[in-house]
């Protein structure tokens, strides 16, 4: 795929409209999390915003006193969707944290991000069909305490009605008040009691499912749950009074039953690492416990106070390729200045620079590049630079993706402009690496022992 530069996003409170699109972009994949449902994930969040940009979808919100970012939806479902994904990210800011992504897409993107898990974070997965009939000797206890409470107790189970909300909200009061948490875990809890009443109200208009569990007329349990546009269920809500022997059982089975029995995956959410809750999820048996890696990118803009550490980058570089020629270096004097003046992009793998690319805002160098090209439109002319991986690191995209980000600065704060990169006229990685960023062999001049190739690419103006 090639990458072009597009238009900056703006982004906009995510409103009703918003939330079908999010809807719109998940028909057709068969995924599982949760963290693309409005009540499930995104409501959890301050100020959820979103943005369309070139058929991807961004979503961001504030969390731990910063902006974190949703990996990006895209309308592919085939084996490509990862690629594609990794495409729209470079249009996330650098040094953002990503929230929520897949395994799959965490080793697309080795090298250039780093993944962190937490175990407690990771949501229970259960196949409909097997968590509703609750079959096989591993399920025997689930079953015992389900008929228990089904011959002990004069129970009801019924959708919930605006005239039992007085007592929803008693219920989740009591319940709070007889089930105190861990400091490190009170705001999460007490998050979601505030959410409930919008649960609630969202289940009244038709948007979420409700169930309401009476044992002798009174409130014993409830469940709130969604079905996705991907066609799997997920369960937000499952509280119950223990009071009652089997009735966590009985309301989980009964209102899968009820609800999901055409959806292929349920998605119980995470524990939150309390060992009870744990003990619990895992009691049913998930198929899978589906992992959630936070990202922060692996780039850095390089300063002035870097000058020797990419100095003795691009002698390191140098001496490894195949043919010197193929690498012009900086004088000390460019390098400072580029430092100083121009946008220098650096991909680290723990303390060690492994790849590098520059804008350099020199306008006269621009000018005689453009002259060179015979370019003379007017449009201002910039050098895209100082292209280099260390050996070791190369036929990994590395340069490519310090590239594409580079190019997105450029778009953000020059254009319209055009960008010219000088190459060694046999330098075929390289020369390659140009053209599927867009870049176009616009002249050739011999200057011995090198014979450049000029390549360019224009940005018009954003609108």
């Amino acid at each position: 795929m090639q990458w072009l530069p597009n238009l900056n996003m703006e982004f906009s409170k995510i409103d009703n409209s918003a939330r079908n699109l999010i809807k719109e972009y998940l028909t057709g994949w068969q995924y599982t999390g949760s963290e693309y449902s409005y009540y499930a994930y995104i409501s959890w969040f301050d100020n959820p915003e979103w943005a369309e940009c070139d058929n991807a979808l961004y979503i961001r919100a504030s969390a731990f006193d910063k902006t974190v970012y949703w990996v990006p939806l895209v309308k592919v479902y085939d084996d490509t969707r990862d690629k594609v994904v990794a495409e729209a990210m470079v249009r996330i800011p650098i040094g953002s944290t990503i929230m929520a992504a897949r395994d799959t897409l965490v080793k697309t993107l080795d090298g250039i991000y780093t993944a962190v898990t937490n175990r407690d974070d990771s949501e229970y997965i259960y196949e409909s069909e097997h968590f509703i009939s609750m079959s096989g000797k591993h399920l025997q206890a689930k079953r015992n305490h389900i008929h228990k409470f089904q011959n002990t107790y004069d129970y009801t189970f019924l959708p919930l009605t605006a005239a039992d909300l007085p007592e929803l909200y008693a219920f989740e009061d009591k319940w709070m008040a007889d089930h105190p948490y861990p400091d490190e875990h009170q705001n999460t809890v007490n998050r979601e009691a505030a959410l409930a009443r919008e649960w609630f109200n969202a289940a009244l208009s038709g948007e979420l499912y409700c169930d309401i569990l009476r044992v002798d007329g009174t409130v014993a349990g409830v469940s709130i749950g969604e079905i996705q546009t991907t066609g799997n269920a997920i369960v937000l809500y499952e509280k119950a009074d223990i009071g009652y022997e089997g009735a966590y059982s009985f309301l989980a089975k009964t209102f899968a039953e009820n609800h999901f029995k055409n959806c292929q995956y349920i998605n119980r959410q995470e524990d939150m690492g309390l060992p009870g809750l744990r003990a619990s999820k895992l009691s049913y048996h998930p198929t899978t416990v589906a992992d959630k890696y936070w990202l922060t990118d692996n780039f850095r803009r390089l300063k002035p106070s870097d000058y020797s550490m990419l100095m003795t980058f691009y002698n390191n570089g140098i001496s490894t390729l195949k043919d010197p020629l193929w690498y012009k270096n900086y004088t000390e004097q460019e390098l400072q200045t580029l430092l100083q003046d121009g946008y220098v992009l650096g991909l680290f793998s723990g303390d060690t620079l492994i790849s590098v690319c520059a804008f350099d805002p020199d306008k006269e160098y621009g000018n005689r590049l453009a002259s060179i090209c015979n370019l003379t439109d007017g449009i201002q002319m910039y050098e895209f630079s100082g292209l280099m991986t260390l050996d070791g690191y190369r036929g990994s995209g590395y340069l490519t993706s310090v590239a594409k980000r580079v190019l997105q600065y450029v778009k953000d704060n020059i254009s319209p402009c055009r960008l010219c990169a000088v190459v060694q006229h046999d330098n075929t990685a390289s020369l390659h690496t140009l053209k599927s960023l867009g870049f176009t062999e616009t002249a050739e001049k011999s200057e011995p022992p090198y014979r450049f190739k000029y390549l360019t690419l224009k940005f018009t103006k954003i609108i």
